[in-house]
């Protein structure tokens, strides 16, 4: 709320901008989320059709491996003297024919076995172990079948995979005579050759859930994080390669912070699965591609943006700022009273619209308050006019009433002493009188009488008291006023002073707040503050304990009082009578004319300010006054 009330106060300019900056972002950001995801989207194709491009690559070379095998064999069995050899099953015969044809060749292991199934076996070759793999090769080649295949020995904790190649031997007659079979271990040097040594592809051979051989298994990422290693060996992926399908996993996997795409694919020689090799090819550099694509797009898109918004800020500078700004100046110099000041009209929208309203609205203003000044004077003159006639009519009133008093007052007087004359005189007789006629004399001159007299002089003087209430709320037109700045913290502990013992009798707890300092004249201040809190005093509840609250604020180039108390408060239908003179709403037992209020409220008026009056019977009053600056 506090953000939107922020924004509903600035500048109109400042608004169309921020508006417009975020219509962009919103833009902007909406672009290039399309164009994160196209550029994705590409990049997994990209990744994808390298993926199986290098997979096809790598299961080319295997089989390549395969038919070099195959060559490699043959040259083997087309050594000078072999097949002779096995047809005499001379075995230092082989065995150096062997060592000697075999020396080109990266075999790792040699066997040669006849129709009758012995070998010819060379220790320093290898040590092939008659396994069941072997003796399958070896009984397909003996059927004339030239074969490959994988075969694997195990040695202690350790299992070691070898592709193997096996041909018949056959004489010149065209009969077999034996079979020749060679292997050459798949380890890391071997996958190295099948990878052709790059670097952004490494191979591991898998078998039942264990790492063979591989490049990474000479990497730290692998022999240390276990984390790695279960992705490699992830069992669904595992079992579908062995089932002769190639898996590519749906995301790049991170190790040691650099993304790879890792792939599945089965190990087939001849035909048969006999393992998986996983594939991880490095993505960095497709990934800093599409990194660099989205950097490059998104400073192109946000200089293409930034752009954009100053050529729309501009445009919104021209068309709506500047036009507004020219209007905002011509209505701040209309209401500091130049109601000739018109406004520029410069395009027929909206705002050229408003600056045509705004003209058209001056000119019936102007038209307006000069008729109105006019009013005003005339209406002036006669309100003056009749201020005068009622204070000299007030004045008039007064006088002629004060002689007839003073008339009234004085026979009044004379009877008095004609009454002491005649009672002088009455009381030697009175013994004299019988019984009716002396009580009947008795109550008229010393009962009735002085009684009557007693009023008439009491009623005098109430009038007289009157007549000068009067006269001095008629000399309030007149008297001229001192205005002066005011401490008003001062002049009210000065009021509560006065009112100290009347206070402290009635344990009145009187809280003043911090009072802001006024140009008004003392005397009336000090009379509209005295009355006040007189009241607030005296119209106590005498139920409970009394509380008087004076404070202050200022606003709107004026300063607002307010004395609050919990008093009797006053009813809603007395309201009325709060400001009027000789009127007094309530109960009648404090003292007073009922016209401290009507003083107040003529001086305060002679301030220029105006005084209200809120209250709630059993709750308490409050009274406001407002003063302006000057």
């Amino acid at each position: 709320m506090n953000l939107f009330n922020l924004f509903k106060n600035l500048n109109l300019g400042i608004k169309v901008n921020i508006v417009v900056i975020l219509v962009f972002i919103i833009l902007l950001t909406l672009v290039m989320a399309v164009l994160r995801s196209s550029v994705q989207a590409l990049t997994r194709q990209t990744g994808r059709q390298q993926i199986e491009q290098e997979t096809k690559v790598i299961q080319k070379r295997f089989m390549e491996a395969e038919q070099t095998l195959l060559q490699d064999i043959k040259s083997l069995a087309a050594t000078p003297g072999l097949i002779e050899a096995v047809a005499n099953k001379d075995v230092d015969a082989v065995q150096l024919l062997v060592l000697v044809g075999g020396a080109p060749f990266d075999f790792n292991d040699i066997d040669i076995m006849d129709v009758e199934k012995t070998h010819f076996e060379r220790e320093p070759l290898g040590n092939l172990s008659h396994i069941e793999d072997e003796e399958t090769l070896i009984s397909l080649a003996l059927l004339r079948i030239e074969i490959t295949g994988i075969i694997s020995e195990k040695k202690e904790a350790e299992v070691e995979f070898s592709l193997a190649a096996a041909i018949p031997l056959i004489n010149s007659a065209g009969t077999v005579i034996g079979a020749l079979l060679v292997d050459r271990k798949i380890d890391t040097e071997f996958l190295k050759i099948i990878n052709l040594s790059r670097k952004n592809i490494d191979l591991i051979l898998i078998h039942e859930g264990q790492i063979l051989a591989g490049i990474t298994k000479e990497k730290e990422y692998l022999s240390t994080s276990l984390t790695a290693e279960a992705i490699l060996l992830d069992q669904s992926s595992i079992r579908q390669a062995l089932n002769g399908q190639t898996v590519i996993a749906a995301d790049l996997v991170s190790l040691n912070g650099v993304l790879h795409a890792l792939v599945h694919t089965p190990l087939s020689v001849g035909g048969h699965t006999e393992g998986v090799l996983a594939i991880l090819i490095n993505m960095d550099e497709l990934v800093s591609f599409q990194k660099q694509v989205m950097t490059n797009t998104s400073l192109i898109f946000l200089i293409l943006a930034l752009t954009a918004v100053f050529i729309v800020t501009l445009l919104m500078q021209q068309s709506i700022n500047i036009p507004i700004n020219k209007l905002q100046l011509a209505t701040q110099q209309m209401m500091a009273g130049d109601y000739t000041q018109r406004a520029e009209v410069t395009s027929r929208d909206e705002i050229g619209r408003l600056a045509q309203a705004f003209n058209k609205m001056g000119s019936q203003l102007h038209q307006l308050l000069a008729t109105l000044e006019q009013r005003v004077e005339v209406r002036t003159a006669e309100l003056e006019a009749a201020n005068q006639e009622l204070q000299h009519f007030t004045y008039i009133v007064s006088h002629d009433l004060r002689a007839p008093l003073v008339n009234l007052k004085g026979f009044a007087t004379e009877l008095h002493f004609s009454l002491e004359d005649i009672l002088g005189v009455i009381d030697p007789v009175l013994p004299h009188l019988n019984q009716a006629q002396k009580q009947t004399l008795t109550l008229a001159l010393y009962e009735d009488a002085p009684e009557a007299l007693k009023f008439i002089d009491a009623s005098v003087s109430r009038m007289d008291h009157l007549i000068d209430t009067l006269l001095q709320l008629s000399r309030l037109g007149h008297r001229e006023f001192n205005f002066e700045a005011l401490d008003m913290n001062a002049l009210v502990q000065e009021t509560l002073q006065s009112l100290a013992h009347q206070i402290e009798q009635g344990q009145v707890e009187v809280t003043n707040g911090a009072l802001p300092q006024v140009v008004a004249d003392r005397i009336a201040m000090e009379q509209i503050m005295g009355n006040i809190l007189a009241n607030a005093v005296a119209y106590l509840d005498p139920e409970r304990p009394g509380k008087i609250e004076i404070s202050a604020e200022y606003n709107h180039n004026a300063s607002t009082f307010h004395i609050r108390d919990n008093g009797r408060g006053i009813a809603a239908q007395d309201m009325d009578k709060v400001f009027a003179p000789f009127r007094r709403a309530g109960q009648q037992n404090v003292p007073g004319e009922g016209m401290g209020l009507a003083y107040v409220q003529a001086l305060i008026r002679r301030h220029e300010g105006r005084i209200w009056c809120q209250s709630e019977v059993g709750v308490g009053t409050t009274f406001s006054f407002s003063l302006p600056d000057e």
